[in-house]
């Protein structure tokens, strides 16, 4: 290629006879061009992310959530989205998780820090209810349960039409898979014989597919089709525009080792959300997709796959890996912070830290790198 752009420049000064005066070889275009690649990408980085961070809905950036539902409160993300919001930004607020005794925790902390809140505040803050509904997202029952708990809350003891329907759905409920694809099809790389045990191992691996799916996909989808016409209802009373954020992950985005049925599921998150996004849209409500990159949470203690094939042994060296992993990772707070933020700011997506985004837009241009940065992060 180098020699090609050589060739070029001299078959050019010879047909027009212009001398530039300048010395060229092929080590100073190999440069030349690795330094314009290079400016090229920042500049079509700041265009690219610039034009399209936003939703195609203009919002203010502190408007007030009369009513919100955040599922997957009880730890984590979801935990500390619930008790932000809960300081000054909502009037009704619904809690959703399987464990109550984690969510009575959280909703006694969020009325604490309302209380703080309207202490510090010099207007003071509206009343605050808080509801909590125990229910497993991978049920029907418990998804069609929610839903109907959750517009009934919001219209009880509504002073005007325009306070009840919802504002922000927060779909927070996920597990992870930490195992390799070969590790839980039972493949034997040690030995030609390939795989081992394969009817138990492509058993296990159905299951485990099958479990991430329904608490990453179809569990989030479903629950905001039930709650989809209560969103455009809420759009079309005037003034109030509702937002859908989805917690998601750079695994959405890009692919890593030990995370292949983990990624499939964030992707195909991101393709129905993406998706759904240009239809809903023209109605007034936004959908915002939260990338973070390691989090310092409890999601990889419980991951689906932990123990699966494991002895009681290689259980606790997954889990010290894990634990010594997350405390690389940003605080759950800062997470929450984050994530509201880019929801009421109407944006699109938002990758965090930061650096997790240059590699969402620098995987277009070298997407071996950030490939040799994702095996290096996991060992591989």
């Amino acid at each position: 290629m180098t020699q090609s752009i050589y060739n070029l420049w001299s078959k050019i000064g010879e047909i027009t006879g212009i001398q530039s005066g300048l010395s060229f070889n092929t080590e100073s275009i190999h440069v030349a061009g690795i330094f314009s690649a290079l400016v090229c990408c920042i500049f079509g980085y700041g265009v690219f992310a610039y034009t399209n961070s936003k939703n195609g809905i203009p919002k203010p950036q502190k408007q007030n959530l009369l009513n919100v539902v955040v599922v997957g409160a009880s730890s984590g993300i979801g935990k500390e989205i619930a008790i932000q919001l809960a300081k000054s930004k909502a009037n009704k607020l619904i809690l959703v998780a399987r464990r109550e005794e984690q969510l009575r925790e959280v909703q006694s902390t969020c009325y604490k820090s309302r209380q703080d809140c309207s202490n510090n505040s010099d207007g003071g803050l509206g009343d605050l209810l808080v509801k909590v509904i125990v229910a497993d997202v991978n049920k029907s029952d418990d998804r069609e349960a929610l839903c109907s708990q959750a517009l009934s809350f919001f219209d009880s003891d509504s002073a005007t039409e325009s306070s009840g329907g919802i504002d922000l759905l927060v779909l927070c409920a996920g597990a992870i898979t930490v195992k390799p694809v070969l590790e839980l099809l039972s493949v034997d790389t040690t030995i030609d014989s390939g795989l081992g045990d394969s009817k138990k191992g492509l058993s296990r691996f159905s299951e485990t597919l099958g479990s991430t799916f329904s608490v990453n996909f179809f569990a989030p989808v479903d629950i905001c089709n039930r709650f989809l016409p209560a969103l455009l209802c809420t759009s079309a009373s005037g003034g109030r525009s509702p937002s859908i954020m989805v917690i998601s992950s750079m695994a959405g985005l890009i692919g890593a080792p030990t995370r292949s049925i983990y990624s499939a599921s964030k992707h195909a998150l991101h393709g129905y959300f993406d998706s759904l996004r240009t239809e809903i849209e023209k109605f007034g409500v936004s959908v915002t997709l939260v990338c973070p990159g390691t989090v310092d949470t409890e999601l990889r203690g419980s991951a689906i796959d932990a123990n699966n094939g494991s002895d009681e042994a290689a259980a606790k060296i997954d889990a010290t890996k894990a634990k010594k992993r997350v405390n690389k990772g940003i605080s759950a707070e800062i997470c929450a912070s984050k994530a509201i933020d880019a929801t009421l700011n109407g944006e699109r997506m938002l990758c965090i830290p930061f650096s997790y985004k240059i590699a969402y837009y620098l995987r277009v241009f070298f997407p071996n790198l950030v490939d040799r940065l994702a095996k290096k992060k996991y060992g591989y």
